[in-house]
């Protein structure tokens, strides 16, 4: 156990390749993820119609509003312009407060469990505990404040426990699941490197020389220009 702990809290130098791989997968996530969150907080509003009525139609309001506001980023202009963590983080972060607010507005303690929920999803976006701490900072923020205005003293105390430990628990599950891949991306890069290099001598073996020559004479193709071809006969080579 001391040595998961260990294992997760030392500062690591991330892998540029490593990055990248994550925030394509961020890329192919957000869509879907998107999705699935903005439809269940819609949905989630139908408990308001049965629980308390009066502040129904205003927690759907809320809710809707933020759904949209966070479907910002998914227009082609933002797409283009704007890196895929940040546009992440802002859907994360207008979601998050849309249920903070319409949460806490009824002042029902036993609805700050959604809003713990809520803070799952940042284990799914982030990488980098900077990243984390960024994300996290305005819907927190946001949430404190309105659970000192809205709930009594104690009910606040509360609330904002549950919420420090759904930060802690997604903030772990970020860097267990950093770990694992950085563990895997080490692996493959370790593969990648014994199959196409000799053992002996370290140098690339025959077939990946045979992959990188194919690959210079369809570049050679392309921008119509001649390739060249080197040969040298070492004696003694074994």
């Amino acid at each position: 156990m001391a040595k998961f702990w260990k294992s997760l809290l030392q500062p690591v130098h991330l892998d540029q390749e490593l990055v990248r791989k994550h925030e394509s997968d961020v890329e192919h996530l957000l869509p879907g993820v998107g999705a699935v969150f903005g439809i269940v907080i819609v949905v989630f509003a139908g408990w308001d119609f049965i629980l308390e009525p009066e502040i129904a139609f205003d927690s759907l309001a809320i809710r809707s509003s933020a759904v949209l506001l966070a479907s910002l980023i998914y227009l082609p202009q933002v797409r283009q312009r704007c890196p895929v963590l940040l546009r992440a983080g802002f859907m994360f972060s207008v979601l998050a407060i849309g249920v903070i607010v319409s949460e806490l507005q009824s002042a029902h303690p036993s609805s700050v469990a959604g809003i713990t929920a809520c803070i799952a999803t940042l284990s799914l976006v982030s990488i980098r505990i900077r990243t984390f701490v960024y994300m996290a900072a305005v819907p927190s923020i946001v949430f404190v404040v309105t659970a000192l205005y809205r709930l009594p003293m104690l009910e606040a105390i509360n609330a904002l426990m549950m919420y420090l430990v759904g930060l802690v628990i997604a903030l772990v599950v970020m860097l267990a699941a950093r770990d694992f891949r950085r563990r895997a991306s080490n692996l493959q890069q370790e593969l990648v490197r014994i199959s196409r290099h000799d053992s002996l001598t370290g140098v690339f073996n025959r077939g990946y020389v045979t992959e990188l020559a194919l690959r210079e004479v369809e570049l050679a193709r392309r921008y119509s220009r001649p390739p060249a071809v080197a040969m040298r006969d070492t004696d003694h080579f074994k």
